[in-house]
């Protein structure tokens, strides 16, 4: 999370999404598109954490996955 790192499994399914659509000679969406599709998801997990699931202190401070993932550094 902190990483802006998607979940392992939500990164597999979109590698996957990539491959397939190279495989198939076809670009049904760009990276990052995909991207968005994955980062979706993970929000949906996210909202889904209660509070006094572990990592609940965290969806305080941060809330909305795709602006933290789109943030800057330093």
């Amino acid at each position: 999370m902190l990483a802006s790192t998607p979940p392992a499994d939500l990164l597999a399914r979109e590698r996957e999404t990539e491959f397939l659509a190279r495989r198939g000679g076809r670009i049904v969406a760009t990276k990052e598109e995909i991207r968005k599709v994955t980062i979706a998801k993970w929000q949906a997990r996210w909202d889904a954490v209660k509070a006094d699931d572990p990592g609940s202190w965290t969806k305080r401070l941060i809330p909305d996955l795709a602006t933290w993932c789109s943030r800057g550094f330093g």
